[in-house]
């Protein structure tokens, strides 16, 4: 199934993936060591979930987005 993927579908898909991991991990060591009283803040929220939903959504689009555009700037002749 994998063989069957364009090359380059797959290295843009690689990449993607790669920066949403990366942002997932920001954001959770931005709350887990408590940056700026972030972490307290969304504790003290009523609706904690949502509020870590939502910076987790932001840093995975904004990453993956940064990494994938990176990879194809840096993309060379083959």
């Amino acid at each position: 199934m994998i063989q069957k993927i364009p090359p380059l579908i797959r290295f843009l898909a690689f990449h993607a993936a790669l920066g949403v991991m990366i942002g997932f991990m920001l954001a959770g060591a931005l709350i887990a060591f408590d940056v700026a009283g972030l972490g307290t803040l969304i504790a003290q929220a009523k609706n904690p979930i949502t509020a870590s939903i939502l910076l987790c959504f932001g840093f995975a689009v904004t990453f993956g987005s940064a990494v994938m555009g990176g990879a194809i700037l840096m993309y060379g002749e083959r």
